[in-house]
């Protein structure tokens, strides 16, 4: 009892920490104060974030990029509240690095360490400005970090974005099952070989032809086990409507807005294996796809349920309520809200988790609809960056 009462107030403290907390000896470069620098994903008013796919990206004039990470709570052995938070925090933070697009190298900060300085060179590639992205691709957990730029560091302006959202479970974190595991794999969520990831890569040939000048920006809140009306068991009670609002996860604060562009929902893979019955799930997913419209009212809402089942014929029951409960908002949302019909690969490449191969399918095809539907001044904007 007394252990479990001090891991209550040190999580006390780290609230405070983490809401009210401005880095020391920050340089003119700290992403909080330079606007120049991009923050990707959630993030609070000093600069901290621990969302997967959070980081920053800027323009860089030059051939090196010098910065420094800063953990926050990154402690050898974690601070959590649920077994699911166990599962997240053993494994270190890990980034990733993209120029230009393409993916140059990967770092990780293990438990226990406070402060890495980081050194990146830029390719040969003809480009007199990079855009470089620095991108967490493990899963959120209750570590958080910030960023500092070396002075040195010659950043131009920034690129103009687009925002997307998704919201989903592992199959948007990014886990794959040991059957179809990718060279390398630690087992624990890789943000890259989801297909919400990759989505945001096709959107980016897509429509942005210069990342320096025009890029989207993502937010992944995405979480392992999660339901939307019911988890599975290891989360003991709560589901994505107890974080899908918070800007550090579980740490806050809450967000009123996110105004996104564009949002992906899928969920609903852990309720079906947890055994939710379809009558909550649907009225669970009919007040998640309001709550989500409310944090972004101008934004094209798809919607889908895929990744672990063929849907369809599995789980006709939910696949009908998932069908339902879309075509509900669509004149409400003045066809804002689409129905994604669940993909399912006639190569048989899935079991279970999707494997990198069937994410890439399954992120094509998404694309294909975003692109069908967006705003038509997106795609005018697209034209000219």
């Amino acid at each position: 009892m007394k252990s479990k009462l001090m891991a209550v107030l040190l999580f006390v403290s780290l609230l405070a920490l983490a809401n009210n907390l401005k880095p020391s000896g920050v340089s003119s470069a700290n992403p909080a104060r330079d606007p120049r620098i991009t923050y990707l994903g959630r993030h609070n008013s000093a600069g901290m974030m621990n969302w997967e796919g959070t980081g920053i990206s800027v323009n860089l004039k030059g051939s090196k990029l010098n910065f420094t990470i800063k953990a926050y709570n990154n402690i050898s052995k974690g601070l959590f509240l649920t077994c699911e938070e166990a599962d997240i925090d053993i494994s270190p933070v890990a980034y990733s690095i993209f120029i230009d697009g393409k993916k140059q190298s990967d770092f990780s900060i293990p438990k226990g360490t406070r402060c890495k300085n980081i050194s990146v060179t830029m390719p040969d590639n003809g480009n007199i400005i990079h855009h470089v992205e620095i991108i967490k691709v493990s899963e959120a957990s209750t570590d958080f970090e910030t960023f500092e730029i070396a002075q040195k560091s010659s950043l131009a302006t920034p690129a103009k974005t687009y925002r997307i959202t998704y919201y989903g479970d592992s199959i948007t974190s990014g886990y794959v099952d040991s059957n179809n595991q990718p060279r390398n794999y630690s087992g624990f969520a890789c943000l890259p070989l989801s297909y919400a990831f990759k989505t945001t890569q096709n959107l980016n040939k897509a429509l942005c032809k210069n990342l320096s000048r025009k890029a989207f920006n993502a937010s992944y809140i995405a979480l392992s086990g999660i339901g939307v009306a019911k988890s599975l068991p290891r989360w003991q009670g709560p589901t994505m409507f107890n974080y899908f609002r918070q800007v550090l996860y579980r740490i806050g604060p809450q967000m009123d807005f996110e105004n996104a562009d564009i949002v992906v929902i899928n969920i609903g893979t852990n309720d079906i294996v947890a055994g939710c019955t379809v009558e909550k799930y649907q009225t669970a997913l009919d007040k998640f796809i309001s709550e989500v419209g409310k944090l972004n009212p101008k934004a094209h809402i798809f919607v889908t349920l895929w990744g672990f089942f063929d849907l369809k014929k599995q789980h006709p029951e939910f696949y009908s309520a998932l069908q339902e409960t879309v075509k509900k908002y669509t004149p409400k949302h003045k066809e804002k809200v689409y129905f994604v019909e669940p993909y399912w690969s006639k190569s048989g490449v899935s079991c279970m988790h999707p494997s990198e191969k069937f994410a890439q399918e399954f992120a094509d095809y998404l694309t294909q609809i975003i692109l069908k539907n967006i705003p038509s001044d997106m795609q005018a904007q697209s034209e000219n960056s």
